[in-house]
């Protein structure tokens, strides 16, 4: 049990996944590493802090890119950032011309993409004019309009809340 809470606490894992995290690599995925010169990677050039363009000095930066050069690193294989528009990303991995990409898991999604453990929980607010009914949980968004940036965060809204 306390190990349970420990790796839970510290990792975000169970004891079992950490096990199974923790393995080294099967014959197959060594095989794919291998096979690789490099990895590439597309994702949103406009998702701060997550991935974006830095307009001072044109480098491709985040949070998602720190953690996938460190990946590299553990990994002994090069990748490469790819920035896109979000969509042209998602198409761009779908389509095999570039390796992988970072999104949030769906039904849908998965007819398409294999996923990972995450590796962050994406929170979002909701914001209303001050004079219009306190929304305090997603029951009262009914009979609302939700506006999102096209993107990755509208397939988990309808998912949660059954908004379109």
């Amino acid at each position: 049990f306390l190990a349970n809470q420990y790796t839970t606490t510290l990792y975000d894992l169970s004891i079992l996944e950490y096990f199974k995290y923790s393995a080294d690599f099967t014959v197959e995925e060594r095989e794919y590493l291998n096979s690789k010169n490099i990895i590439y990677h597309a994702s949103d050039e406009n998702a701060p802090p997550f991935t974006f363009l830095d307009k001072k000095n044109g480098q491709y930066k985040g949070l998602v890119i720190d953690y996938l050069s460190a990946l590299s690193i553990e990994l002994e294989v090069d990748m490469e950032f790819v920035p896109k528009v979000w969509q042209e990303a998602l198409n761009s991995v779908i389509s095999g011309e570039y390796d992988m990409t970072e999104l949030i898991p769906s039904q849908e999604r998965s007819k398409y993409f294999d996923f990972s453990k995450r590796i962050y929980t994406f929170r979002a607010i909701i914001m209303k004019m001050k004079d219009q009914v306190d929304i305090v949980n997603d029951k009262t968004l009914k009979g609302h309009k939700v506006a999102v940036q096209s993107g990755d965060l509208l397939p988990a809204l309808h998912m949660k809340l059954g908004i379109h």
